[in-house]
């Protein structure tokens, strides 16, 4: 055996950066033959995530960061393994393979607590000139790092996403019912407390289209970022309902029977929810950014920040933004990456 995933994700709730892990873990398990890969997981792992040839094994008593940076590297260090870091964060002592989704809080430190601005810039660091490799997600992703980092000691792979896992999550139709929602009477819109998810213009087009029903749902970070969400300002605000943190099986019911998704990011590593939506059929609006423009191409409608119009247009709609991606893609790339 000579690689050793960071399992750590598996003991953390499930978004983008999550997604990503668990999918091409999952999609790499189908192109390694057993002993090739383990995957090390703290002992409070998700045990309903199961793999066929790359080995999972419980590391350790700890958890957390705690866990990654000491029980973590303790195990590959003994046992002469290459640390997979697919997280943004690796231990520090030993960080071998580490991808960074996005630099957005080396840009824009301001959206987030400081003590995890510094921590996040002595991994990005660290990886980038003690690693063996770093890997990201887009090419507009690695220019950035290339951009800001420029005396980087590494080379840079990029990586591909996908949208698969979304034919194995089941829509709830309960979903409507529960959230009092008519089929195709809302637009529907994702939020996390993080500014460049840019909640406010979602707040703003509820306001400048009053006849109009804004869902949004999502959750508040407390614990990393800065929120200028003012919730006593959304509760006056009739036409937008904002429902908090839903399944997988509810976000797909409500991305079928919605307007139109709106996603109006304002910077991305690769911005996945687009390409999940896009491939149950659903109309994309999104915001006119350069990766959103190298992810999508001509699948979506591209709105302005500073305008709210949320008509839908009648767009040439193509399907080449969900065909040219996937988590096989990606773990394909992975492993000849490691191979070389």
């Amino acid at each position: 055996m000579k690689y050793a995933i960071n399992g750590r994700f598996l003991s953390q709730r499930v978004t983008g950066v999550q997604r990503f892990e668990r999918e091409i873990v999952k999609a790499l398990d189908n192109l390694v033959s057993p002993n090739e890969i383990c995957l090390a997981v703290p002992k409070n792992y998700d045990s309903s995530f199961c793999l066929k040839n790359i080995k999972i094994i419980i590391v350790g008593n700890t958890t957390g960061i705690f866990w990654e940076q000491t029980t973590f590297f303790a195990f590959i260090l003994s046992n002469k393994l290459t640390g997979i870091n697919l997280g943004n964060v690796a231990p520090l002592l030993k960080p071998d393979i580490v991808c960074i989704h996005d630099i957005k809080l080396v840009l824009n430190p301001e959206w987030f607590n400081w003590k995890y601005v510094v921590w996040s810039k002595l991994n990005y660091v660290n990886a980038l000139k003690r690693g063996k490799l770093v890997l990201t997600v887009s090419d507009f992703s690695k220019k950035e790092i290339e951009r800001v980092y420029p005396s980087k000691k590494v080379d840079i792979k990029v990586l591909d996403e996908g949208w698969q896992h979304m034919n194995s999550i089941q829509a709830d139709e309960r979903a409507l019912a529960k959230y009092g929602l008519e089929p195709k009477e809302f637009f529907f819109s994702l939020y996390q407390s993080i500014p460049n998810k840019n909640f406010r213009w979602i707040i703003n087009a509820a306001k400048n289209n009053p006849d109009q029903l804004f869902v949004v749902s999502g959750w508040n970070n407390k614990r990393t970022n800065i929120s200028e969400i003012d919730f006593e300002e959304i509760d006056r605000i009739h036409n937008l309902k904002v429902l908090g943190f839903i399944t997988d099986e509810e976000m797909k019911s409500l991305l079928i029977n919605c307007k139109a998704f709106i996603y109006p990011s304002l910077y991305e590593g690769f911005g996945l929810p687009p390409l999940e939506a896009l491939s149950v059929g659903t109309h994309v609006m999104v915001m006119d950014i350069p990766i959103m423009r190298e992810v999508l191409e001509d699948s979506a409608q591209y709105i302005s920040n500073d305008k709210y119009d949320i008509k839908i247009n009648d767009i040439d709609y193509r399907e080449g933004a969900v065909l040219k991606h996937s988590w096989e893609n990606g773990a394909r790339l992975l492993k000849s990456f490691l191979e070389t």
